[in-house]
């Protein structure tokens, strides 16, 4: 709340020069509440940014796990097609060599 301490800097110059004590009573009263309503301001403030912070950590974290499952599924992806190119390369020169031809 911003302008709590402005008010509450006129409510204590008002308190210092008010003679009726009814008055100096309702202005203590009300210098009061504009303390408690700037600190349950500021503790509402306060939770709120915890609460986006957390949000955002979680949010950051959901990010990078799905980076790594993606950069996992590459890798899975990259050593299959390798397995299966060296495959194909025996598999290929067995036959270039006339695998199963009787050898002279």
């Amino acid at each position: 709340m911003a302008g709590a301490s402005q008010t509450t800097v006129g409510l204590e110059s008002l308190l210092r020069t008010t003679k009726d004590e009814d008055t100096k009573a309702v202005l203590g009263v009300l210098s009061r509440m504009v303390e408690y309503v700037s600190q349950t301001c500021a503790v509402e403030d306060l939770l709120e940014t915890v609460q986006n912070l957390e949000a955002e950590q979680e949010r950051t974290w959901w990010r990078a796990h799905q980076a790594k499952q993606k950069q996992i599924a590459e890798q899975q992806k990259v050593a299959a097609e390798r397995k299966k190119a060296a495959f194909r390369a025996r598999r290929g020169s067995s036959e270039h060599r006339g695998m199963g031809a009787p050898r002279l």
